[in-house]
Parts: structure tokens; C-alpha cells; sequence
């Protein structure tokens, strides 16, 4: 897959199983493999960030349709979010919008946000989608936010550097010494 349009053609087109599309939830990200990539599109970004998935099916429904995830991909108010941005800036010094950013599993999963994805469709995701965007990207840096991505990827022959989910209920001193060395791995 070569061009990036195509392949966002490709997610919207593709059904597996019981899994939706935020199109199925009234969003319209048809010119995104993931939502999320649509705060940080940067097809030429040196850094390049994988979280397992974007939303559920009870989440989505819960809430109904919030405009401000159509605006920016995600929700910027979620703590994991925020986050997400604070280390990015302290430790790489990047924006959101520096990077590219996607998601493993490029669908909707049914239930909460906690529910379990087969590691097959998640490898099978990655296969289709994840992996092609890396190979667009190039980025210099793949950051696996989550040691279930960082497993998923490197059984796909990817390498990237293992972080913890920003949600990761762990020290900030855990986390900070986990980001210091993707830090260092850009140098």
C-alpha cells in the first residue's frame, strides 16, 4: 500500500467479525486509518506512536456523539491524553501534532474499553494496517504505548521501543524512566 488515502480506503471498507468502524457511531474519519492519526498526521515525523485501540462500542454509546473527538480525533480532555502530551513534550520535546500517531486495532471493539481484542486480530490489524503505515511513515522511532502493542508489533517484525500506556497506573517516576530511554534511543 502506497499511499496513505488508500489505505484509510481500506479500513473504512473492511468488516471483521463484530467490530465497527466510528463511522458506524456517526464520526466521520474516513480519510484516517485511525481516528487519532488525525491530530498527528505527520506523514514525515521522526517519532511514530502505536496504542492498542481507539474506542468500544459501550464508550461510544454511553457518551453518544461528542464533537469534540470529531474536531481532534480523541478526546483532549482524557486524562490518558493529557498524559500522553505532557511526556511527549518533557521528554522529547514534541507536540501531538510532531508526531504521527495510530492505533494497533483499527476498529471499534464490542463492549467497554477494557475488553480483551484476540491477539490474532490485533496482529491481523497490524498486518493490514499498522504495518503499512509505518513503511509510509518511516518514522526514526516507532513508540509501543503498552507492552500488549510491543508484543504484537514485534511478533510482526517491527521494532519499536516498549512504553508504558500513558493509563498505566504506575510511579511518574516509573514512567519517566521509561520515556528518558526513548529519549535516548532518538539521539
Amino acid at each position: 500500500m502506497s499511499n496513505y488515502a488508500e489505505l484509510a480506503r481500506r479500513r473504512l471498507t473492511t468488516r471483521w467479525g463484530d467490530y465497527g468502524h466510528p463511522e458506524d457511531y456517526g464520526y466521520d474519519f474516513r480519510d484516517f486509518v485511525s481516528p487519532y492519526t488525525k491530530s498527528a498526521c505527520n506523514l514525515r515525523a521522526d517519532v511514530m506512536l502505536i496504542l492498542q485501540d481507539w474506542a468500544s462500542h459501550d464508550g461510544l454509546t454511553a457518551g453518544g456523539f461528542k464533537p469534540v473527538i470529531q474536531k481532534h480525533g480523541h478526546d483532549p480532555e482524557l486524562r490518558t491524553n493529557i498524559r500522553l502530551k505532557e511526556l511527549l513534550r518533557r521528554h522529547l520535546n514534541l507536540r501531538l501534532v510532531d508526531t504521527y500517531a495510530t492505533n494497533a486495532f483499527v476498529f471499534i471493539k464490542p463492549g467497554g474499553m477494557s475488553s480483551n481484542i484476540p491477539t490474532g486480530d490485533v496482529a491481523r490489524s497490524i498486518s493490514n494496517f499498522t504495518a503499512p503505515e509505518i513503511a509510509l511513515v518511516r518514522p526514526r522511532l516507532v513508540l509501543a504505548l503498552g507492552s500488549r502493542v510491543a508484543k504484537a508489533l514485534r511478533a510482526a517484525g517491527i521494532d519499536c521501543v516498549a512504553l508504558p500506556h500513558p493509563a498505566a497506573r504506575i510511579s511518574n517516576a516509573r514512567m519517566d524512566t521509561a520515556w528518558h530511554a526513548a529519549a535516548n534511543a532518538m539521539r
